[in-house]
């Protein structure tokens, strides 16, 4: 582990390791790195976490029935991007080329709610996380990955086994009769590594996204096979999970959370900034309004001109801070209880920076999460009406829903 204090510290450390690397000759690998606004979290794909790796293939097919048109002409990498691009988890991990970057991601506050012993939560800075690997690469046409990336495609259940799984290969034309032949020999050896690695992937770039964030992907297979007494071939195979810290460098670099702004600010003079990360008009927009313009001198606050004594108006939003688990419950009462501690997670982290009610950005976020996680079990309308109505509670949370009641002094 490596300490990042600096951008000029971080740059020296990466340039150092390059030509560490540089001088071995390994001219086919490359350098890939990965930026977590978390030290702690682990390197996983979003359809690795929970029970979503079950959904994995009925979660895709959905998508692709309903909006037939928009993957009709698209190979399955394809596919996975643009379901990632648009909010559905698969099991792409991203990572970028650029280590600025993933320095720019590692650098983004992130807040936890932790739990004290007075019983009230506190709000907790995290520190972030830069992963990185110098590796060898792949493309999307080598038979390894197009045997990896079809693999959500198809429906694993409890009698798929090794040479099952070949024959449906074969039979979907993913391999040919003489790939099949080589993929069978030797009780199916090289179709066990196949299936049971990971690979870094650099790929066209189908969006704009990817293309300003130098975006790559690790793509997990991931597959258990049965151990047991029967032939290879007959052995069950079974989707499985598994945690991808192990695919980067042992070492890694941890930017405390007291540095990230700096960073951030360094960062921004070399225009690696939301704004240029994100192409979207939103993100524009919110860099915009949050970039500090020391040229312009300040403005005094307005003031009506009457005569009668000055009244405070009424906030937007009223300040009391919701209790989002009682939230959650007062639109949804028959919410299981994982998916309810999944979704009070992310809401508690999203709503935890100062007079998070009055950024247009946060409240987007809130309802964009939300949204995305009700899509697989609910319908289109009721999803949203889910999404605006928790929303709405939490910024003006009636009193026996909040933790505690501010009391504003006028």
């Amino acid at each position: 582990m490596k300490e990042i204090t600096s951008l000029e510290k971080y740059i020296s450390a990466i340039m150092s390791m390059k030509q560490e690397q540089d001088a071995l000759g390994l001219g086919d690998y490359q350098w890939f790195f990965r930026g977590q606004s978390n030290a702690v979290w682990p390197v996983i794909p979003n359809v690795f976490r929970g029970n979503k790796l079950n959904s994995e293939y009925t979660m895709i097919q959905n998508a692709i029935r309903q909006n037939p048109f928009e993957f009709r002409t698209l190979t399955e990498f394809e596919t996975l991007t643009k379901l990632q691009h648009y909010g559905l988890g698969t099991r792409l991990l991203d990572v970028t080329l650029n280590p600025l970057v993933a320095l720019y991601f590692a650098t983004a506050p992130k807040v936890e709610y932790q739990l004290g012993k007075d019983k009230r939560f506190k709000q907790e800075e995290k520190d972030g996380a830069i992963f990185y690997k110098h590796a060898p690469w792949h493309s999307v046409n080598e038979l390894c990955v197009k045997i990896a990336m079809t693999l959500p495609f198809i429906q694993i259940d409890d009698t798929m086994t090794v040479e099952s799984l070949l024959s449906n290969l074969s039979h979907n034309k993913v391999i040919d009769d003489s790939e099949y032949g080589l993929l069978s020999e030797n009780d199916y050896s090289l179709f066990i590594k196949y299936i049971q690695k990971s690979y870094f992937i650099v790929s066209t770039h189908s969006n704009d996204r990817l293309i300003r964030q130098s975006g790559a992907f690790i793509l997990p297979t991931a597959l258990r096979i049965q151990n047991n007494s029967v032939s290879v071939g007959d052995r069950q195979v079974q989707k499985s999970y598994m945690p991808l810290n192990g695919e980067f460098d042992e070492n890694y670099f941890v930017i405390p959370s007291k540095h990230k702004a700096q960073i951030r600010e360094d960062l921004d003079f070399f225009n690696i900034n939301e704004a240029t990360m994100f192409p979207e008009l939103e993100h524009q927009m919110v860099y915009l309004q949050q970039k500090k313009l020391s040229s312009h001198t300040g403005v005094p606050e307005f003031e009506a001109f009457n005569n009668t004594a000055d009244i405070p108006s009424a906030p937007e939003y009223n300040d009391i801070e919701p209790d989002v688990r009682k939230v959650i419950y007062s639109v949804i009462p028959n919410i299981s209880e994982d998916f309810l501690d999944q979704l009070e997670a992310d809401i508690t982290t999203q709503i935890g920076f100062v007079d998070w009610k009055s950024k247009q950005s946060i409240r987007s976020s809130i309802r964009r999460s939300l949204l995305r996680a009700f899509q697989p079990r609910y319908s289109a309308s009721q999803s949203k009406n889910y999404s605006d109505k928790i929303t709405e509670r939490l910024l003006n949370p009636t009193g026996d829903m909040a933790r505690e009641q501010l009391i504003i002094k006028i």
